[in-house]
């Protein structure tokens, strides 16, 4: 019954973590969504100033055009001779103008090219109701260039057009000349069409004057909708007004990382829950254990029970809440800052988690090569949360032999957390596996804080919890490897812990 009632607080408390680092995982990833779509609007606003200005500026430079007829005109007091070979000349660094022509009083006497655009000839902007005469007569009552459309012209196709009124010397009203643009060739040159090399897109619409709806003029390969961020603004081109709005090519949801942090915060919540489990059922074999070994009587049961109390206590010593904290807080840093450094980083982060569960089950020895991996694991989870203030240095020049599982990662976390963590400015650790004639050597040499070989016997020999870890390896490589484990240390110098190996045992 009791252990019924333990086992359900087990669970119990189990999903209590995975909520709370659930929770946890999901307030980084809105704030890194947020975060990117805050960029994003920032990226748009520029370029939405950038390319409001390009488009006024193309299109006002090819409807200037009518600037130069008309001076023509009021040069000729009212008469333009040699039209068409002067036209030809005023357009002819313009491949987007379609037609220029002459509308004394408002009527098309003459246009250039004639062949091409016959059929303008005689049409009346004041009193015929075709598309684009609004504009005329806004155009003949305001004194200014007004542009037009785009609409179908007579030609048949769609385009733009400047109406410009012209005046004589006396201030009398001769008439329009106007200038037609081929659309959406009017658009080149403006670079909105690059807008999607940057990840976004655009729409670009007025509301039409003769019908009151609105009119999409130009888009992207993609269209706006409600679920869909945007940045929109007014373009007045001569009279004319137009919305320029641009917005993402891909939703938040669309972007593969968001899918990745999603699943990375699912995947650390669950691993942390199971380890936060596996940490309290084996704190409560730990406590059986204890209990068991005072009233048992058997030196051999006694010392099987001594093994496996410490085996239990080397897992939890190196199950630390704060360094997974801390791993997941600058995981979660990255995420913004990097978000192909934190792909890597929580990869580290799984094979040191998935290393630490297996060594339960590792009965013998392992390899050297898989203990550096393990081990190379954890420096890097440890580097990027002391950004920068931890180097490590590899030497790696010997292999092929076997050793004890967890053997060199609490030596390194002991020179992180007790050397360089109490070094201010941060230091090196160095890693070195060399061989003698006799023995392989690996040592880890740190240039921390050090301490008193004297005065921290407790290091070395006492039953203390905070060195518990060290312990254990020493009694694993002596029991296993009848090898032996040596510790120097200097205050301000740093330590040197070398675990020497006899070429016969491994």
């Amino acid at each position: 019954m009791q252990n019924i009632f333990f086992r359900k607080k087990i669970y119990g408390r189990t999903i209590i973590s995975f909520l709370l680092t659930l929770f946890v995982c999901s307030l980084a990833i809105i704030f890194s969504i947020q975060n990117k779509m805050n960029i994003e609007t920032l990226q748009m606003e520029r370029l939405i100033l950038e390319s409001s200005y390009r488009l006024h500026e193309e299109i006002s430079k090819k409807l200037y055009k009518t600037k130069a007829l008309a001076a023509l005109v009021i040069q000729g007091n009212g008469v333009v001779n040699n039209f068409q070979q002067i036209a030809a000349v005023i357009t002819s660094d313009e491949p987007a103008i379609a037609n220029v022509l002459l509308a004394p009083g408002g009527i098309v006497t003459d246009v250039y090219p004639r062949e091409e655009s016959k059929a303008v000839i005689g049409l009346d902007f004041f009193n015929d109701t075709y598309a684009g005469n609004k504009e005329a007569i806004l155009a003949r009552d305001t004194g200014e260039l007004v542009m037009a459309g785009p609409f179908i012209v007579l030609q048949g196709f769609l385009g733009l057009v400047g109406r410009y009124p012209v005046y004589t010397e006396k201030n009398n009203f001769w008439g329009l000349v106007s200038v037609t643009l081929k659309f959406p060739d009017a658009l080149e040159n403006t670079g909105i069409s690059m807008l999607e090399h940057h990840g976004f897109s655009y729409d670009l619409w007025r509301i039409n004057p003769d019908t009151g709806e609105q009119q999409i003029i130009a888009s992207g390969n993609r269209h706006s909708n409600a679920n869909v961020s945007y940045v929109e603004r007014l373009v007045t081109i001569h009279n004319a007004n137009w919305y320029f709005r641009i917005f993402p090519l891909r939703s938040w949801y669309e972007h593969p990382e968001t899918w990745f942090l999603i699943f990375a915060g699912l995947s650390i919540s669950i691993l942390i829950s199971f380890l936060f489990q596996n940490n309290l059922e084996l704190r409560k074999v730990k406590n059986d254990l204890l209990s068991a070994n005072n009233i048992l009587q058997s030196d051999a049961i006694a010392n099987e029970l001594e093994l496996t109390k410490y085996k239990i206590a080397i897992m939890l010593s190196q199950i630390q809440p704060h360094f997974l904290y801390n791993a997941l807080t600058a995981i979660a840093q990255l995420c913004d800052e990097d978000p192909v450094k934190a792909k890597k980083t929580i990869m580290d982060f799984s094979v040191y988690l998935r290393s630490n569960m297996e060594s339960l089950n590792d009965k013998g020895l392992i390899s050297i090569e898989k203990e550096i991996s393990h081990v190379k694991g954890y420096l890097d989870l440890e580097k990027e949360i002391y950004k920068g203030a931890l180097n490590v240095i590899y030497h790696i020049e010997a292999g092929g032999f076997m050793l004890p599982p967890l053997s060199i990662q609490p030596i390194a976390e002991n020179a992180v957390r007790h050397g360089i963590g109490k070094k201010e400015g941060g230091g090196t650790i160095t890693l070195t596996v060399r061989e003698t004639d006799n023995d392989f050597l690996v040592t880890v040499a740190d240039d921390g804080a050090g301490f008193n070989m004297d005065e921290t016997q407790v290091f070395m020999h006492q039953d203390n919890q905070k060195h518990i870890g060290i312990q254990n390896v020493r009694r694993r490589i002596e029991g296993q490897c009848g090898g032996m484990l040596e510790i120097s240390s200097k205050p301000e110098k740093g330590t040197i812990v070398v675990i020497k190996i006899p070429k016969t045992k491994s």
